[in-house]
């Protein structure tokens, strides 16, 4: 059974849209894939937990919320097949710049 990823985005944003669309993630994860535009409901629910939905996506992943960059780093790393290291938004490694080097490189 494939683990469940949800994912709400803001349907007006270029960027947002484009990588869901093109994202590799449904290949190995039950993905739900919410325009925030279209569910109000789930608007209010996280802007009560402080998430504002017009500064960034929000992913949950195993009953976690990430929001903003990490949204994208965490569907950034779950999509990239070589990558054999466990999931860790702590890393040393973890740069933004180097995430969006990595998201650019899924759209192209």
């Amino acid at each position: 059974m494939k683990k469940k990823i949800e994912i709400y985005y803001d349907g007006d944003c270029p960027f947002c849209t484009q990588f869901v669309l093109l994202s590799k993630l449904k290949k190995e994860y039950e993905v739900s894939i919410n325009n925030l535009r279209n569910v109000p409901d789930k608007v209010k629910e996280f802007k009560e937990k402080l998430y504002d939905v017009n500064e960034g996506m929000v992913v949950i992943f195993d009953n976690e919320v990430y929001f903003g960059h990490k949204a994208v780093y965490l569907m950034t790393k779950l999509s990239d097949k070589n990558l054999n290291q466990p999931l860790s938004l702590k890393s040393r490694k973890y740069s933004f710049k180097n995430t969006i080097r990595k998201v650019i490189k899924l759209l192209t």
